[in-house]
């Protein structure tokens, strides 16, 4: 099973390439071949039970990774891009889709006595919560494949990082309003404090590993020993993580984080980690592929459309109303939206999420295939926009396309020019 997989996604990834395709979507068509909605090699049964670990081992070296791009020294100086961005986008998502989701909901389920407003609004409101979350694997990979250096890549990466923690707060904020809606019950301080807390304790956990990892792999010297103390402190935060209902997204990426940023680091233990990557990446997304169900397109109807495009123009006017407050670079300002459409394993964790809260059943039939509509759709086409705005600002150094200055980028701040040299040898 896991030669198939690992040679399908190969294959198709390089046959995608000839027509300058990123690998991550010939990765995502070849599970589609092989999973239920294809030729049906792998099923529900293998992918939940049999492979689910490898996914999560991906998962770890994935927001390890991204960790590993939130130096300080590099990104101090779009600090205030980052969180005016990130605020901006996410809120501008939820909005988008929380109210173009509740009046196509509204014409949908007209005259259905089973739906009452509140349900409608309580639809709206998961929706537009669940619609906030990014997919930093995805994005990752574009900008590792394409060896992407600059402003626009930076701001991207430090954006996709913080995605994570804001899914985190308004899914949990949501989450609290709804059965505040249901039944009365629950308060919205409780909620944001709730969310305040799994997010404060799950980076504190990654403090911790990125700590242990750090002075671990200083007293080893092969790179066989340093793979296999990183590998499996990194795992173990991921495991604790779990078992506590935190995020491993987070606590992985702040290991990476602290590793990065320590006086005396030793970035050793991400080229090493790095080097492992490729095959369980291969593994990872295929797998993500094979989960995609191209019947929930047509289960999913109008909401699912819609829930696709006001999530992206959320993103995209989000993206650009953020950078422009925060007079960031215009190629950010252009580019960066389009870079933020891949969704994908934290959206499907938290319609997971939804489906074991027993109070709200009724919408998870709903909610599923919408996402899983939006999910197939922005893997597809999300990892190909990304690879577009990266190339088109001239970022990517094994790009044949370049951006072409307009009158605003004799306006760069110095200190992003600075920011640029800086990242030079980063990915």
């Amino acid at each position: 099973m896991l030669a198939i997989l690992l040679v399908a996604g190969f294959l198709v990834a390089r046959l995608g390439q000839l027509i300058r395709l990123p690998s991550v979507t010939g990765y995502i068509f070849a599970g589609l071949l092989l999973g239920p909605s294809g030729i049906g090699l792998i099923t529900n049964e293998a992918m939940g039970n049999r492979l689910e670990h490898f996914t999560q081992i991906a998962l770890m070296l994935i927001a390890f990774g991204i960790g590993e791009h939130l130096e300080v020294r590099r990104l101090k100086y779009l600090f205030k891009s980052i969180g005016l961005i990130g605020l901006c986008e996410t809120s501008s998502a939820f909005l988008f889709v929380g109210v173009g989701s509740f009046f196509v909901a509204c014409a949908t389920f007209a005259g259905n006595p089973e739906w009452a407003m509140s349900d409608l609004v309580v639809l709206a409101l998961l929706l537009g919560a669940v619609s906030v979350a990014t997919a930093p694997a995805a994005t990752l990979h574009v900008m590792r494949e394409l060896k992407a250096v600059g402003p626009l890549t930076s701001t991207l990466m430090a954006v996709v990082a913080v995605d994570d923690g804001l899914a985190i707060i308004f899914f949990g904020i949501a989450i609290t309003v709804a059965h505040h809606v249901l039944s009365g019950a629950g308060s919205l301080a409780g909620a944001i404090v709730a969310s305040i807390g799994e997010i404060f304790l799950s980076l504190l956990s990654g403090v911790i590993t990125g700590f242990l990892i750090d002075l671990t792999v200083k007293k080893v010297k092969s790179r066989g020993e340093m793979l296999t103390v990183g590998l499996a402190l990194l795992l173990l935060c991921g495991e604790i993580a779990r078992a506590f209902h935190f995020s491993p997204l987070l606590a992985g990426m702040a290991a990476g984080f602290i590793i990065i940023n320590r006086d005396r680091r030793d970035v050793r233990v991400f080229r090493t980690l790095n080097a492992f990557d490729p095959p369980l990446l291969v593994l990872f997304f295929t797998l993500a592929g094979a989960h995609l169900h191209v019947s929930s397109l047509a289960i999913a109807g109008w909401i699912g459309l819609t829930y696709f495009i006001l999530r992206a123009l959320g993103k995209i006017i989000g993206a650009n109303v953020g950078s422009r407050l925060a007079a960031a670079p215009f190629a950010v300002r252009k580019f960066l939206g389009l870079a933020l459409m891949p969704q994908a394993g934290v959206a499907i964790g938290l319609i997971f999420f939804i489906q074991s809260d027993s109070g709200l059943n009724m919408y998870s039939s709903i909610i599923t295939p919408v996402v899983l509509s939006g999910v197939v759709l922005s893997e597809l086409i999300g990892p190909l926009c990304a690879k577009f705005a990266v190339e088109k600002a001239g970022e990517s150094t094994i790009n044949t396309i370049k951006f072409h200055e307009t009158p605003h980028n004799h306006k760069f701040d110095v200190r992003v020019k600075n920011l640029v040299a800086l990242s030079i040898g980063d990915l």
